[in-house]
């Protein structure tokens, strides 16, 4: 192994371990205080990124990090709790649409609320403005390597 790996595989670690406590973190706070968990929060905001606010189900799984079953039960928790509406595609009988709604939208942005105080709360003490900039333009590169360009596209705001 080179300098460069060992330095890389330290990195992932450091990466690997501070996300899941990060993502631990941020899912404590939301449970009882946001309308969305961090997986439905996900799920709406692939929805209200996309065209029309609406994705049929098979191209939500697509653009997730979720399988279909975990889509499915997440749609469907989504529709129980009235924050996304079921159509039936017109022009394919088997096709059903998954489309955001205002109630939907309403608890995306009351979770973004607590979500974005969450990050802030890990990341402002950890990082100066000129860190912060590198943390991000460091992030992007890696995402360019690993994820789907449409994935980037619906995903984040480029």
């Amino acid at each position: 192994m080179t300098v460069k790996s060992d330095t890389l595989l330290s990195a992932w670690g450091a990466f690997f371990v501070t996300h899941a406590l990060s993502i631990q973190k941020i899912e404590k706070a939301l449970s009882g205080t946001a309308p969305l968990s961090l997986h439905e929060y996900d799920v709406l905001l692939t929805l209200d990124r996309s065209h029309d606010k609406k994705l049929r189900y098979s191209e939500l799984t697509d653009k997730s990090i979720f399988t279909k079953s975990g889509i499915t039960r997440i749609m469907k928790r989504l529709v129980e709790r009235g924050f996304i509406d079921r159509e039936r595609c017109k022009s394919d009988g088997r096709g059903v649409y998954a489309i955001l709604n205002k109630q939907g939208a309403a608890a995306l942005k009351d979770t973004w609320a607590v979500y974005s105080r969450e990050i802030l709360t890990i990341l402002d003490p950890a990082l100066t403005q000129s860190e912060a900039k590198t943390f991000e333009t460091l992030l992007g590169k890696i995402l360019d390597q690993v994820a789907d360009p449409e994935l980037i596209r619906i995903g984040a705001k480029k």
